[in-house]
């Protein structure tokens, strides 16, 4: 696996000298974060987990407790650094909650790997998104949505006793403790876009497109609303099997907005920011154009005749 990610990822390495493939990991000094750890950490490295913009999760094993934990390893890059600094800040606040009484997934700190910051979590079962994808599981039955959707809750409620908006709720961002237990018990986890109620900016996007508040589309000021948005989309595919609003672009997702609950008053689309609506057009015209080349394409390549 770590031969693999060397390959795959330039930034990834392990010591030469390292015949059982150890996921060395060394806490150094790094200038752009304030606290950070003076050990060595040695982890083995047993499974890929998942990878996104931010970079990879793997889970491996704590050789000093023999623990298995997860590691959130983020790429160098400096707005990967910077997104991590605002992660840690954001989990510090958080660590004042009892992970088991607010349904947010437990952070054991942070160390470095080179430029890289690493981020140590508890080991959870897998993500909600996958147990409701289980030809068992979908279409959950009230009886089992009933006590997720409490648990969400009462994260949700954790978060505003904070002040924390998470910016990011969906179904990849909840984790099932136990796939086994029953009822389900459930954690909010990724806290990469999560941010203090007083430091959110209007306009920004925040979030994945599907699971976005309007006023998050349309460049308004948001709080931790948006979060409970979220959470009704998450409700209704937890009930369904299937997204309520599915869509890679604002457009498509904008369209079934307004087709199932209305279009929004005109004070509101009027007072959405400039660059909102510009981007939201461009969508539009994006997408009609590349409709319009790909028809095109497909009349002149397929005749009827045939």
């Amino acid at each position: 696996i770590c031969e693999m990610l060397a390959i795959t990822d330039p930034f990834f390495h392990f010591p030469t000298p390292n015949p059982e493939k150890h996921f060395q990991l060394y806490g150094t000094k790094c200038p752009a974060l304030k606290h950070s750890l003076n050990i060595t950490y040695i982890y083995t490295h047993t499974a890929f987990l998942g990878e996104g913009g931010f970079g990879i999760v793997a889970k491996c094993r704590d050789t000093k407790t023999n623990q298995a934990v997860a590691i959130k390893v983020n790429k160098s890059r400096p707005d990967i650094l910077q997104q991590a600094k605002l992660e840690i800040f954001i989990l510090e606040q958080l660590r004042r909650l009892d992970p088991d009484a607010a349904n947010i997934v437990q952070w054991n700190g942070f160390f470095h790997d080179g430029e890289r910051v690493c981020l140590k979590f508890e080991l959870l079962d897998q993500c909600l998104w996958d147990y409701i994808r289980d030809p068992n599981n979908r279409r959950l039955p009230i009886s089992e949505v009933r006590p997720i959707l409490g648990q969400l809750t009462n994260a949700l409620s954790h978060l505003g006793s904070v002040g924390i908006v998470h910016a990011d709720l969906k179904p990849g961002n909840i984790m099932v403790v136990n796939r086994h237990e029953s009822p389900v018990k459930v954690r909010l986890i990724d806290f990469g876009l999560a941010c203090p109620v007083s430091a959110v900016m209007p306009g920004d996007r925040v979030g994945t497109v599907g699971y976005s508040a309007p006023e998050v589309m349309l460049g308004l000021p948001y709080n931790e609303a948006i979060d409970m948005w979220s959470l009704g989309l998450v409700a209704v595919e937890l009930a369904t099997g299937v997204p309520l609003y599915p869509g890679n672009q604002y457009y498509d997702v904008l369209k079934f907005i307004i087709e199932t609950q209305g279009q929004p008053p005109d004070h509101v689309l009027d007072s959405g920011a400039a660059k909102a609506r510009r981007e939201v057009i461009h969508d539009i015209t994006l997408y009609h154009v590349i409709l319009y080349y790909t028809t095109l394409y497909y009349i002149t390549s397929y005749p009827l005749s045939h």
